[in-house]
């Protein structure tokens, strides 16, 4: 279990964040993850693939935002995974903080709590982003991974990771995400989505005519922010599909939550 002597960041990782986490990967592995060094404990997850609802498998497990989005009641296919390489890539470019932090420190804890259950399930992690390639191994390397992820530089510059294969791989960015170079197969794309980003900016947008130099303002209703937002979320979809890569977005909290919000949110939304 987790011991509160170990050195953490009280902010990034505060200690009831990491003594839930840890809680939550012994309770996993006693379900049948594996205790030990092994590369074969598996267990299932929902995965990003979607199918049709069947009635005996009751309300809860529809995904009532797809379904609204493809006109018919879907589910999320479970995955069976298995231990193994996880390659779990960053996309630390400025996009990712566009202001709040809240962006940046949420996909650091994500990529913890990912690689923290991959390690405790005996299986090998690779994090990879512009400037940090590290490889770990078992759980013994849970702690060398959040010193690793505390210590990444702040979001910055334009470049993206380049992906080599792997068994699998999960891919953390944001929703303006463009990737101009092939992505391997077993690939899976997660948009961290703003708050803000869910809804039309305050006060509308000034612009400027080039030509003219004359000033624009533009206003958004809620009604039409949601659908071109909708439908840009829709054109990536289709987009990484049509190169083979699962993508889904997963809404941030609010900026006042704290870290031990964010674990039981992604907990709940079966993501992990």
């Amino acid at each position: 279990m987790w011991t509160p002597s170990l050195p953490v960041s009280s902010s990034l990782f505060p200690s009831d964040f990491l003594a839930a986490l840890s809680t939550w990967s012994q309770g996993c592995a006693r379900a049948g993850w594996g205790q030990g060094a092994s590369c074969d404990p598996g267990r299932e997850r929902l995965g990003f693939e979607r199918r049709p609802w069947q009635i005996h498998e009751g309300s809860k497990s529809i995904d009532w935002r797809a379904s609204a989005r493809r006109g018919e009641l879907l589910v999320r296919q479970r995955e069976r995974e298995v231990g193994g390489e996880l390659q779990l890539v960053l996309d630390r470019s400025a996009s990712v903080q566009p202001g709040p932090t809240r962006r940046d420190a949420d996909q650091r804890r994500i990529a913890l709590i990912w690689g923290w259950l991959h390690l405790e399930a005996g299986g090998r992690l690779r994090l990879l982003t512009e400037t940090f390639d590290g490889k770990f191994s078992g759980r013994g390397d849970c702690l060398t991974l959040l010193q690793a992820l505390t210590a990444l530089p702040e979001p910055s510059g334009t470049g993206i990771p380049h992906c080599t294969p792997a068994q699998q791989t999960l891919f953390l960015t944001d929703p303006w995400v463009r990737f101009l170079n092939p992505l391997p197969p077993q690939t899976s794309v997660l948009a961290l989505v703003l708050q803000q980003e869910d809804r039309p900016p305050h006060g509308g947008l000034r612009l400027r005519d080039v030509e003219s130099g004359d000033q624009l303002e533009v206003q958004f209703t809620p009604e039409r922010y949601r659908k071109a937002w909708e439908d840009y979320l829709e054109q990536k979809r289709v987009e990484l599909r049509n190169k083979g890569v699962q993508f889904m977005e997963y809404r941030l909290p609010a900026s006042e939550a704290t870290a031990l919000t964010l674990l039981k949110e992604l907990k709940e939304s079966g993501l992990v």
